[in-house]
């Protein structure tokens, strides 16, 4: 169930007796206890991967949704600037067209 390769557990280690059994059970149970820590750390690792992507998908739908904010101020602006050019051209025509006269004045009398 717990190993590195993904391939299931490793074979046990063989049976001794005598005063060497007692250390090669310790040696099995050091070897299984670092099995499992290796997997427990993989799968950690795996889930801080997991929760790292989603924060940055939240983070990014969050830009998503300023997006359109931002597109409404700037039609906002756009429809400002607009209103305010041809305000600015309603007052200047006919200080032109009062120019027209003058000018033609000017060149009769000469």
């Amino acid at each position: 169930m717990f190993s590195i390769s993904g391939k299931g557990p490793p074979p046990p280690p063989p049976k001794m007796k005598g005063p060497d059994a007692h250390s090669s059970q310790q040696n099995a149970a050091s070897f299984s206890k670092d099995q499992i820590r290796a997997s427990l750390g993989d799968m950690r690792d795996r889930l801080k991967k997991a929760m790292l992507g989603l924060r940055t998908r939240k983070g990014g739908g969050q830009a998503a949704g300023a997006r359109p904010a931002a597109m409404d101020i700037s039609l906002e602006m756009t429809q400002f600037i607009r209103c305010r050019v041809l305000s600015q051209a309603a007052r200047t025509i006919p200080s032109q067209a009062g120019a027209l006269p003058r000018i033609a004045l000017s060149l009769i009398s000469g």
